[in-house]
């Protein structure tokens, strides 16, 4: 017999203790069967009482009325709450993590689940994780440890005899996690679930190389994610239940999920529903994973939106007149200015411009009483200015007149910001302010691009197209022409709420929620925070997610969380640091950490397991690394046909290359604007569209020093495509190789 083999081999204690959770559950899914879905009461005899009451009224004296009706409401109640089903556990999955607890000498099963409930004839109890305090002892103690809880009347004390988390599945315990191991059963009984390494030969050359890529785990559910959070993670879900709540932590340490389950925790507290509540991701894939994470723990209402969609909705929604087409070829240095902490300041040195152009205005048609001077000595936004203005002064008919043409250029915000784009002596301003960040050529960029954009775009004839059916103008200037970029729209609401003093306009005012999450926080710009912070209600609350060493968009230089909340109008409430990663083994945090190198944000992240060490390879070219890396998941895909497997590359023209050489595989997927479909196969793309996201193996095809020079933001790259592999990454390059990979 095999070592593997051995290891593989439950004893007597672990298998008798997976057949009475089998037998538990089957226990527990009988009795919610079985139970009533109505209450008990006889609904029939409270309807009947109601019509007898009905008719008593029609009849009854003014002076029995009073009674009447009363035992009229009364009944109407009880037939109003006894009508509504019972909530119960969902049978396909109840629950998700056991204890066995010892109390003052008696011994209790304790589950916990999504709902309530208590098996009537074995006596087995089923705990709302989100409302039941007991549950706090599931997540702040281990099994073998004695607890305290602390409730309202009373201290409870005990220990933990014993401590799992649950898998359930269509009824169907396929899962168990207790003290470190893990047990599984794909319907041929339980064993023993390692993490070992898998050697497979692959790729040309193999007959004198071992590739390895495969670990065997993933033909097997994860566990469930409730059951995983740690005491820390838990922790934060309680945490400043009034205020702002801002998590960081490095890959994989759980900021997402903390968030999410945060609003979980609030809505059991009556905090808000889950329709006042926004996550803003800055994806398509984090949105519909986001969605799967709020699903599973009743969550369905909760808005998910990515970042960009909701600035470009609200804008086109309060803005009239905005041009139809967003541009695809901004320069990069124009993106830069637009999205940089410097142009806040730019838009208030304007703003001083620009009022003192209305009261320029307003003192063209003054008399007796100095308008234009009333109007620079007030406060506030020049719109409520000139409203207050009207209050007080009596007006003529000409200068009403006068007064309704400024109130309307208020909302003319989108050419107050081609000035400011086509103002180059305006923005020169920015290299002081930017510190020399911004320059000369980024300048001219962007007023270039601007007065390509303020031209009309011409209707094109239909033999202006090329043989695929693109118009000859893509890629070109004429294909700038009328649009606008996605940079835009936060500013234009930002120039709004400066003129108007609100975020309001033709549609109403911006929409509000009583709880906001920012996930992946540190790729939003100043002005982005700044907007959002007005969608918070005044009693609303908010929970920011992000990790600074993931910050790769090359339009925006992250400046300090708190910096992030500053822009937001809030005070730096603290930081709290996710220190344990637990998506990805040793070998991979070491890497990613050392790729880092000078510009981690703080210590190495602790890891709860081992793994498969990180494989680098040497290829002579793109196309042999193709042939070796379509060899090597052909055979792991065959053997783990339920893995998820990344293809990650610097370059689109490089996803695309490696794309058409593998595809004849077979679920192999080219994903552009992170429309993953989160199902097994291969999935090939590029660093912008996997933030936030995982996968089980990931292959980083072209780790050469082209790719990835030695700079800060190559090395966060890099670093953010690594910690997106759970179990094993694998490194290509040519001869090349990227210099800082250890």
């Amino acid at each position: 017999m095999s070592e593997s083999t051995e290891k593989n081999i439950l004893n007597e204690t672990e298998l008798s203790f997976l057949n009475e959770q089998e037998k538990f559950l089957e226990q527990i899914l009988e009795s919610v069967k079985s139970f009533p879905k109505g209450d008990r009461i006889n609904l029939a005899d409270i309807h009947k009482s109601i019509e007898s009451l009905k008719e008593e009224i029609k009849s009854a004296k003014e002076d029995d009325l009073g009674g009447l009706f009363y035992q009229l409401n009364i009944q109407q109640t009880l037939a109003e709450k006894f009508s509504k089903p019972i909530e119960l556990p969902d049978v396909s999955a109840p629950y998700f993590g056991y204890m066995q607890l010892e109390e003052r000498g008696k011994k209790k099963h304790v589950f916990l689940g999504h709902t309530s409930f208590i098996d009537p004839k074995h006596g087995h109890r089923v705990v709302d994780w989100k409302k039941a305090p007991i549950s706090s002892v599931f997540y702040n103690y281990d099994e073998g440890e004695e607890y305290e809880l602390e409730l309202p009347n009373e201290t409870r004390e005990g220990r933990i005899l014993t401590h799992a988390i649950l898998t359930v599945e269509r009824g169907k315990l396929i899962r168990v996690d207790r003290n470190g191991k893990s047990f599984a059963n794909a319907g041929e009984g339980w064993f023993n679930l390692l993490e070992e390494d898998v050697k497979l030969e692959g790729g040309e050359g193999s007959a004198t190389r071992e590739i390895p890529m495969g670990t065997g785990k993933t033909s097997f559910k994860s566990a469930e994610v409730l059951g995983l959070l740690d005491k820390e993670q838990y922790g934060l879900l309680h945490k400043n239940l009034h205020g702002p709540l801002l998590v960081i932590g490095g890959a994989g340490s759980g900021k997402t999920t903390v968030a999410l389950h945060r609003i979980a925790s609030l809505c059991a507290k009556r905090q808000f529903y889950p329709n006042q509540v926004m996550v803003v991701v800055p994806h398509k894939g984090l949105i519909r994973l986001s969605k799967i994470l709020l699903a599973k723990i009743g969550l369905q209402k909760v808005r998910v939106r990515e970042g960009s969609e909701f600035f470009e909705s609200e804008a086109r929604r309060l803005i009239d007149e905005l041009p139809r087409n967003i541009c695809l070829t901004t320069p990069l240095g124009a993106s830069l200015i637009k999205r940089h902490v410097s142009f806040m300041k730019l838009l208030q040195i304007w703003m001083k411009t620009f009022e003192q152009k209305v009261a320029d205005k307003l003192e063209e048609f003054s008399d007796s009483i100095p308008l234009d001077e009333k109007f620079l000595s007030m406060k506030g936004a020049p719109l409520s200015r000139l409203a207050s203005i009207e209050r007080q002064v009596e007006l003529t008919p000409i200068q009403k007149i006068e007064f309704s043409r400024l109130k309307q250029e208020m909302f003319n915000v989108r050419s107050d910001l081609m000035e400011i784009y086509t103002d180059k002596e305006l923005l020169s301003c920015m290299k002081e302010l930017s510190n020399g960040i911004v320059t000369d050529g980024m300048i001219n960029d962007l007023f270039n691009h601007t007065s390509w954009q303020m031209k009309d775009r011409e209707i094109e004839d239909f033999t202006d197209n090329t043989l695929d059916g693109r118009s000859v103008n893509d890629g070109t200037q004429f294909d700038v022409q009328g649009t606008i970029d996605q940079e835009d729209f936060p500013l234009l609401l930002k120039l709004l709420e400066m003129k108007i003093g609100d975020i309001t306009g033709v549609d109403g005012s911006l929409k509000k929620y009583k709880h906001v999450v920012l996930d992946e926080a540190q790729e939003l710009s100043p002005v982005e925070l700044n907007i959002l912070s007005h969608t918070i209600t005044s009693d609303g609350n908010l929970t920011v997610a992000g990790d600074a060493a993931q910050q790769v968009d090359a339009t925006i230089s992250f400046e300090s969380w708190e910096q992030t909340l500053m822009h937001m109008g809030i005070k730096d409430t603290g930081a709290h640091e996710l220190k344990i990663s637990y998506r990805s083994p040793q070998s991979i945090i070491d890497f990613s950490h050392d790729v880092l190198g000078p510009y981690s944000t703080g210590n190495k992240p602790e890891c709860t397991r081992q793994g498969a060490p990180v494989k680098k390879t040497t290829i002579q070219h793109r196309a042999h690394g193709s042939m070796i890396i379509q060899s090597t998941i052909d055979d792991l895909m065959r053997r783990e046909p339920k893995a998820s497997i990344a293809i990650i590359c610097n370059k689109e023209e490089t996803a695309k290359a490696f794309f058409e050489e593998l595809k004849e595989l077979g679920k192999v997927r080219y994903v552009e604007d992170s429309e993953f479909s989160f199902q097994p196969g291969v999935d090939v793309t590029t660093i912008e569209q996997i933030r936030g996201l995982e996968f089980d193996y990931v292959i980083i095809p072209d780790a050469d020093r082209d790719n990835y020079p030695d700079d800060p933001r190559a090395r966060k790259r890099l670093h953010l495509a690594a910690t997106r592999a759970i179990h094993q990454l694998w490194v290509l390059s040519t001869r090349n190789w990227c210099a800082y990979i250890p």
